[in-house]
């Protein structure tokens, strides 16, 4: 995935979350249920990242 479109797919879920909460008791299934899906679009992100500049110090130490 690129990575401008999960941070575009984690602020709206952010606002989700945050919209939902007011409502909602923050152990409701609903709430947790989007908080899991949150922190799976953050896990791929920070990954990428992290994958993207281990790359780019990789290559620094080839050339």
């Amino acid at each position: 995935m690129d990575n401008e479109y999960l941070l575009k797919e984690i602020e709206d879920l952010r606002h989700q979350l945050y919209v939902l909460s007011e409502d909602k008791e923050l152990a409701d299934p609903e709430v947790v249920q989007l908080s899991q899906e949150l922190d799976i679009l953050l896990n791929i992100y920070y990954r990428n990242y992290l994958n993207r500049n281990y790359l780019r110090l990789d290559y620094r130490k080839v050339v």
